[in-house]
């Protein structure tokens, strides 16, 4: 099997390296004529043009047909029973698994997934054909290689949820699945960068001594187009790398069909330009694959040379969650993949035909799979997401300085205590400025209570990196206990707002040690200056504000007038025609006599007075204020304020 695979690929690279010559043109050659360094081809006196369509293209190894009849019983592998059933459990497992989980990025629990629709037999064939040991470099539809081997299906859950059970800590979208266990390098989503880094991963295996493992890289045609994969081509077969270039031909680069990807022979018809071997199989023919790939092992394992394997397959699935493929693919031509050429049907088929296959045991184990990972989306979804910190991990062992105003940005935004060493400012050339503080009731309570010459707190300014200044105010214990019944909170913070154009004189005093003792002048505080800032201290809802809270509303909720139910009549009220405060309202009424309208402007700056004290008033406080008619009030009240005329409030608002 291997001799008659490598004929192909031998006769191959002789179509691609050499032309058809006729032997008058050699004899006239000159015989001494020199040999270039960069070919190794004869020379003719004729001048000829090879054309691609005139080589002969790479046949695709096939071992059975869609019937899963073996068309060569020599190419039959040597699997046993068990193998064979493992093979279909794992692409069965990797399609439930696919299905359950696009699901699930519809629903909107995951953010992204890429089925492995049709290509099932590429990944399960090839894996089965190397050893553990092998270094696999992924692109990001080979998830059943890690099948396996033997990744679980807890730890492909977790990693598309991305929680704290993931391997690759929350910090790759999902199904950029990694393994170190497993051999199974973290795929990046970048195209083509995995390629370079396995032909120099099986270079660096090459130069040790008594090495016994191989490097393969998997990669679609697409991928293929890019730079990087001329370059690891180039360097794996200058270098005499042990590396398996496999490429999934599945038909599409996202939308861009394979006839608009490339010219003629498709991507192992390359490999004779770049000196290497290659082989060609049918991607949906799990036995070919694993044939193939076993060969390329024994190949690249006795040269220490590199090759490309080119599966030819067909994308069924969406090329992710953000695709639409039926834009572009007909539906006619999704069903004949989806059916009899699906490697699935194929490999059943063939079960079948050896009666180890039955219909009941593969609905049992769907059932069986099924099962298993709804389940394990239940976890995995319930499961917290990794620490942020571990953003900054597993890179550098000192954090340096470019990334550190990132992390304390982050550390602001995750409202946790930032690190840091408390110390005194030194003011001695600070400017001098007033600043206004609004404080909490409670606070002023407590500072009213407190005795001279103690510190009522502690001013914190917290600067960080990249960041706007934070100022705190943290209360001094002594002032915190002044009454031990009335726990109020310790920590507050400062809502700073800058202010300009005002200034204000500030006095106050030492307090004296005793009540009647006369304060000197000179120890009298005075300070004036122009208004710098105006800050608001706010409390932290920790428990402690909560508490307060909740016992300042329950104050609030108590009536003012508690109602008393009488026992007995009462008979010490006696009725009368009217009250008095209502006969000393009257009384003044005549005397002031019928209010006249001042001038409108006038009438509006009291208002405007009025209200910069207070943002509400009634209306009859109103008459009161401004001594003008309620009627002739009202005009201008329409004009310069919301007037509320429902009852029973009847409220004027600025």
């Amino acid at each position: 099997m291997q001799s008659r695979i490598l004929q192909h690929s031998t006769k191959h690279q002789r179509g691609l390296t050499t032309t058809q010559l006729d032997k008058n043109d050699v004899k006239g050659a000159d015989a001494r004529a020199p040999r270039f360094p960069g070919a190794t081809a004869p020379f003719t006196s004729n001048p000829q043009v090879t054309f691609a369509e005139n080589v002969a293209p790479i046949p695709i190894y096939r071992v059975m047909d869609r019937d899963g009849i073996i068309e060569d019983k020599t190419q039959e592998p040597k699997l046993g029973q068990e193998t064979v059933k493992k093979m279909f459990r794992d692409m069965v497992l990797l399609n439930t698994m696919d299905k359950i989980l696009y699901e699930s990025q519809r629903q909107g629990r995951i953010s992204f997934y890429m089925t492995n629709f049709g290509e099932e037999a590429s990944h399960i064939g090839s894996a089965a054909a190397l050893t553990p040991d092998d270094l696999v470099y992924g692109q990001y539809r080979e998830a059943g290689v890690l099948v396996w081997r033997g990744f679980t299906i807890s730890e492909f859950i977790d990693q598309c949820y991305g929680n704290v059970d993931d391997e690759g800590k929350g910090r790759q979208m999902p199904v950029h699945y990694g393994s170190k266990k497993l051999n199974f390098v973290t795929i990046s989503s970048p195209l083509a960068t995995q390629i370079p880094q396995a032909a120099g991963a099986a270079y660096a295996l090459k130069l040790k001594e008594g090495n016994n493992r191989c490097v393969i890289v998997y990669f679609g045609e697409g991928a293929a187009s890019e730079g990087d994969c001329h370059a690891a081509l180039n360097f794996a077969a200058t270098l005499d790398a042990p590396v398996i270039f496999f490429c999934r031909n599945n038909g599409f680069a996202i939308s861009t069909p394979s006839s608009e990807q490339y010219r003629g022979d498709g991507i192992a018809g390359r490999a004779a330009g770049y000196g290497m071997a290659s082989i060609r199989v049918d991607g949906t023919d799990i036995m070919a694959v694993y044939n193939g790939t076993k060969v390329a092992r024994d190949y690249v394992m006795s040269t220490n040379k590199p090759i490309i394997l080119e599966a030819m397959s067909y994308r069924i699935g969406h090329h992710s969650t953000s695709d639409d493929s039926s834009a572009y693919r007909a539906p006619e031509e999704l069903e004949v993949w989806n059916t009899v050429e699906h490697p699935i049907n194929k490999l059943k088929n063939y079960m079948r035909s050896k009666r180890w296959w039955n219909e009941e045991d593969e609905n049992a184990f769907v059932k069986s799979i099924r099962k298993q990972v709804l389940s394990q989306i239940s976890l995995s979804e319930k499961k917290p997401k990794p620490d942020w910190r571990e953003m900054f991990n597993d890179v550098y062992y000192d954090l340096p300085a470019h990334l550190s105003p990132q992390f304390y940005s982050i550390f602001t935004m995750s409202k946790q205590e930032i690190p840091h060493v408390d110390k005194e400012l030194d003011l001695s050339n600070a400017g001098r400025g007033v600043w206004l503080v609004k404080v909490p009731k409670y606070i002023a309570n407590k500072w009213e209570k407190a005795p001279g010459n103690i510190d009522v707190g502690k001013l914190k300014i917290s600067k960080i990196p990249g960041q706007k200044a934070q100022v705190s105010l943290a209360l001094s214990d002594a002032v915190i206990n002044l009454d031990p019944a009335e726990k109020i909170p310790k920590d507050h913070r400062l809502d700073v707002s800058v202010v300009t154009k005002q200034t204000l004189g500030v006095f106050s005093h030492v307090v004296p040690g005793k009540s009647d003792e006369v304060v000197p002048e000179s120890e009298k505080l005075f300070m004036e200056g122009r208004i710098v800032q105006k800050l608001e201290c706010r409390p932290y809802a920790d428990n402690c504000y909560m508490k307060l809270k909740l016992e300042s509303i329950k104050r609030a909720s108590q009536p003012v007038r508690k109602v008393q139910s009488l026992e007995k009549i009462v008979h010490n009220y006696k009725p009368v025609s009217d009250h008095k405060h209502n006969i000393e309202y009257k009384e003044r009424k005549k005397t002031e006599g019928k209010k006249a309208r001042d001038d409108k402007n006038a009438v509006q700056d009291m208002l405007f007075n009025a209200f910069e004290k207070h943002q509400y008033y009634n209306i009859k406080d109103l008459v009161k204020i401004t001594k003008q008619p309620i009627g002739y009030l009202k005009e201008i009240l329409k004009g310069v304020c919301d007037y509320n005329m429902k009852n029973p409030t009847r409220v004027c608002g600025s």
